[in-house]
């Protein structure tokens, strides 16, 4: 219930659909889950990670998840 989720696809996946990813963030959503997608555009399947891993966005995002165990 606590964990956060960010998902990254890129439109040129051909290996996933960028479908599955839009409903699994579709169902998180819908369960009231912290959850955000990014669409990368001209991105392919080996491409995502990189640029997720590049991105400082995502890691400011990610230090500032806490659980409230981590917080004792």
């Amino acid at each position: 219930e606590k964990a956060a989720f960010w998902v990254f696809h890129g439109t040129e996946d051909a290996v996933i659909p960028l479908s599955d990813s839009v409903v699994l963030y579709e169902r998180l959503k819908g369960l009231k889950r912290n959850v955000r997608l990014s669409v990368l555009e001209d991105a392919d399947h080996t491409a995502v990670e990189a640029a997720a891993l590049n991105d400082a966005k995502m890691w400011e995002w990610l230090l500032n998840q806490r659980l409230d165990s981590a917080a004792k």
